[in-house]
């Protein structure tokens, strides 16, 4: 027993430092998997030509679903007698597929990529609701923004002006196609008005024909010029537009260019704001950490586009630049100045988490969370895109003009 003794004291010292290397090395294993994964992920989350990346980002290898609802306006012969308010039944949705290419690429030396959106739509007439050929009441949108275009000029012109509306037997609404009012377009005498005399509205861009889609559809160069982090040091940011910094859309921070483009998120995010930077509103668009969720089984952080994406200097007084020199109740976003100083407006789908006051002003509207909240889901280690709904609805301003 005496010579074996030893090999088993041998043995066990063997086992324990066998054991105590196995804990060494998990103990090491366990504060080398943040650095593994970050060397990993650094590694396959960059742009770069010729990358699986790239690939997936220069042409969406599939199309994403947008669903456009129309307002049918009821009673516009009541609105425009002063008797009731302006009231809107929802149809749809008309779902077209969008497939988005990356076109004019530049990779730069500075770690960053410049680049064109270019988006294309396609009717899916097997998951629209209605038919394109669907006829709706809805505002005069060239006459509206025309007249509020020419509301501080000389007092003949404007009366010339209101003569012509009275040629009209509809001067305010005016009866479109669902084709029509999303990407055939149509003309208008305003439209061949301005096309001779340029010169009456020089910041606006010629047209021919007026659509939602009409002018974007396929277009490279609609949406301008981004320049953005190509993921080196996990920055996938926005960092110029049309070769900006800073938008003249807005003063101040809000005037800032940042955020994702909508594809990639920078890393290392928090449970606090992220967003986006969206040309069609000139700005970035933030959200706010809501809470964990789980998709696929996959760990997400949900953000919500309400409290500080609505803000008009209310709950914090940074915000006051978003409302583009005139503050309206929380919940309207104004896009005048990102559209050539015409009345425009954005809001939530349903004036969702707005003051209530845009309810009371209408009827047919009916904000619901499960079908109207804006959201993105990140994963929180890599800020992988899980899911997404992402909505805006689109408001005119309608108001009387002296001398028209």
């Amino acid at each position: 027993m005496q010579d074996l003794l030893p090999f088993l004291i041998n043995k066990t010292k063997s086992r324990h430092i066998v054991g105590a290397a196995l804990i060494t090395a998990g103990i090491t294993l366990l504060f080398l998997k943040s650095w593994i994964w970050e060397v990993a992920s650094s590694a396959f989350l960059v742009l770069k030509p010729n990358s699986m990346l790239a690939e997936y980002w220069i042409k969406s290898p599939e199309p994403i679903p947008t669903d456009i609802h129309i307002f049918n306006w009821t009673n516009p012969e009541e609105f425009l007698n002063h008797s009731a308010k302006p009231k809107f039944e929802e149809f749809g949705p008309y779902r077209y597929m969008q497939f988005v290419d990356k076109t004019n690429l530049a990779w730069n030396s500075n770690n960053t990529v410049t680049f064109n959106n270019k988006r294309t739509w396609y009717l899916n007439e097997k998951e629209t609701n209605g038919s394109i050929d669907d006829k709706f009441v809805t505002v005069h949108i060239l006459n509206v923004l025309a007249s509020h275009h020419i509301r501080n000029w000389d007092y003949i012109i404007k009366k010339l002006y209101s003569a012509y509306l009275y040629t009209q037997e509809t001067p305010l609404y005016v009866t479109r196609t669902a084709d029509q009012l999303i990407n055939q377009g149509f003309d208008d005498f305003i439209i061949n008005i301005y096309n001779s005399l340029p010169f009456l509205a020089p910041e606006i861009p010629s047209f021919n024909r007026f659509g939602y889609l009409y002018l974007r559809n396929a277009s490279d160069t609609f949406e301008g010029v981004f320049n953005m982090g190509n993921g080196v040091n996990g920055n996938f940011d926005i960092l110029n537009w049309n070769y900006q910094n800073t938008t003249p859309s807005y003063d101040g921070s809000c005037a800032k260019v940042h955020g994702s483009g909508g594809e990639l998120y920078s890393r290392n995010i928090t449970k606090g704001i992220v967003g986006l930077f969206l040309a069609d509103l000139c700005r970035f668009v933030p959200f706010d950490f809501e809470k964990e969720v789980y998709v696929n089984g996959i760990l997400g952080y949900k953000y919500t586009a309400k409290k500080s994406f609505l803000d008009n200097g209310s709950l914090n007084p940074e915000n006051a630049c978003q409302c583009a020199g005139e503050c309206l109740p929380y919940g309207m976003v104004n896009l005048s100045s990102c559209r050539y100083g015409l009345p425009i407006f954005a809001s939530l789908p349903h004036f969702y988490g707005a003051d209530p006051v845009y309810l009371d002003s209408v009827e047919g509207l009916h904000p619901d969370r499960d079908k109207h909240e804006v959201y993105i889901i990140l994963e929180p280690e890599t800020s992988l895109l899980l899911k997404a709904s992402i909505a805006v609805q689109i408001n005119l301003l309608v108001h009387p003009i002296e001398d028209i």
